[in-house]
């Protein structure tokens, strides 16, 4: 039995000599340029969050055993951030080159995968609504994984894409797959939901459709499957290692499979524009798309027996959908959520425009490329209006903590709590021996919600408080502790309140 396959002409990496071919390539080139200074200016300018001030006290203090089992460990990104640390120095955008250095890649890739042969309108319009995403663009100016997992994300779609459409095995190409895979998990462990669809798919073409060179007893075609099975179960091995003797697992959606698939990466999307509707149009928007387009794929699949690049991304996109709730009902797992959920956005998006070019390809209107830039100038414009230099959307309690430290050292506390424990203890405190020297404790706000009289005067131990929450200080009035605020952050919610 034979396995069908793409025509060549359909082939997503195919050269063209059009000129408007060239010069929409030039203009995404210039846009992406424009984006990459932004990302660079954004890396250098914010503070150091909270999550990549833990990845640096691990990697400074050679802490290496408390890495397996931390989701906060991405294996890349902690490589990066001590080599860095060792060379270069310890200054959050150093820290950051990495991520910053990948954008550039990661552009490369979504102009070779816009690539729409006649309509390129929509080929902008997919370039758009990914390069000029503030939330993603986010993930590029931190020292996390998320960026370097959606740059080997994005590469591999290209690489399946051609691996799957040549017309028989082509070794080189799926090693290409396997090594893009491997650097992929390594960014982030959660793109396994990616990877498992793509490796499955190897394994029905081998088992099922042993035609066109994919037979079983070939020693590259199991070499390849081999590959991929060690890879996906040392994935699992470090997942299970997190969950059960790290008890780290847990960042994620408990219900609600829309919201916390769909809704938290739309509202990262949205960045700080507060559009309640909106976000919901796009939120259902999108999944009815998504079903919509993998029941066009599909029809079309059975309707003219060849592959085409709709249904391999359908591939990874049913993938990463339905293992979110087999997962989260077999093994008690989160819902991707936010971050994590990221790898849906750039397949889903891209499959969503393909159905668009589908159902457009007779139609040749005027108004079509004018409405595609329309679209995309006022993608641009959101960009423009809601991206900042000074802070990100997931991190925006440390947007002036460097200035917070400046304060608190020159107040010299001689008892004192802080919100913001953790960026101070795992990594102001380390790098500054004058904070180190300074008596600052966990403020653990959580147990102040309800106002306790007994905690509340627990607070009176304390000459300073740097407070993250306004109940806090809603708080501190109800129980009638006198205080000063001191300082106060006009980007977030830092601010330093002397007690009398």
């Amino acid at each position: 039995m034979s396995f069908p396959i793409l025509s060549p002409k359909s082939n997503i990496i195919h050269s063209h000599n059009q000129p408007y071919y060239l010069r929409l390539v030039f203009y995404e080139y210039l846009l992406a340029a424009a984006v990459w200074v932004f990302v660079i200016g954004h890396a250098f300018t914010m503070p150091i969050t909270h999550d990549e001030a833990y990845s640096f006290f691990l990697v400074k203090t050679n802490y290496y055993r408390a890495m397996p089992g931390s989701a906060n460990t991405h294996w890349l990104n902690s490589f990066f951030m001590k080599l860095f640390s060792l060379f270069w120095g310890d200054a959050p955008g150093l820290l950051r080159l990495h991520s910053v250095l990948a954008f550039p890649f990661f552009a490369m890739a979504i102009i070779r995968l816009s690539d729409f042969k006649g309509k390129w309108f929509l080929g902008l319009f997919f370039f758009c609504l990914v390069i000029f995403n503030p939330y993603i663009i986010d993930f590029f100016s931190l020292a996390r994984g998320y960026g370097l997992a959606l740059t080997f994300q994005a590469w591999l779609l290209v690489y399946f894409i051609r691996a799957a459409n040549a017309e028989d095995f082509q070794y080189r190409d799926w090693l290409h797959v396997l090594i893009l895979s491997s650097f992929m998990l390594a960014s982030n462990l959660s793109y396994l939901y990616s990877v498992l669809g793509i490796a499955s798919f190897f394994a029905v073409r081998a088992f099922v459709f042993p035609g066109s060179g994919y037979s079983i007893k070939s020693k590259q075609v199991k070499t390849i499957l081999g590959l991929f099975s060690l890879l996906v179960f040392f994935c699992i091995c470090d997942l299970l290692f997190i969950k059960y003797y790290g008890k780290d697992l847990e960042f994620g959606g408990d219900s609600e499979f829309l919201q916390s698939l769909f809704g938290s990466v739309w509202k990262g999307s949205l960045y700080f524009y507060d559009a309640a509707l909106l976000e919901t149009i796009l939120i259902y928007g999108s999944f009815l798309l998504l079903i919509v387009s993998a029941i066009f794929f599909c029809y079309q699949w059975y309707a003219k027996q060849k592959l085409n690049k709709g249904q391999l991304l359908m591939i990874v996109v049913l993938s990463i959908l339905l293992l979110n709730l087999v997962f989260h009902f077999a093994f008690n797992t989160p819902f991707l959520y936010g971050r994590t959920a990221l790898q849906w956005y750039v397949p889903g998006i891209l499959m969503i425009v393909l159905l668009m070019n589908e159902w457009l390809k007779s139609m040749e209107n005027i108004l079509l490329p004018s409405l595609g830039m329309f679209a995309c100038g006022l993608i641009v414009f959101h960009f423009a209006m809601q991206a900042r230099l000074g802070y990100c959307f997931e991190w925006r309690n440390q947007a002036e903590t460097d200035r917070l430290m400046k304060v608190i050292k020159q107040v010299q506390p001689k008892n004192m709590a802080i919100g913001n424990y953790g960026v101070y203890a795992n990594y102001y405190k380390l790098l500054d021996a004058d904070l180190a020297k300074l008596p600052i404790k966990d403020l653990v706000e959580s147990k102040l919600v309800d106002c306790n009289p007994q905690t509340m005067k627990e607070l009176e131990q304390f000459d300073y408080i740097a407070p993250l929450s306004a109940s806090t200080i809603d708080c501190l009035k109800k129980a009638g502790i006198p205080f000063l605020i001191v300082w106060e952050s006009k980007l977030s919610n830092e601010k330093l309140i002397k007690l009398h």
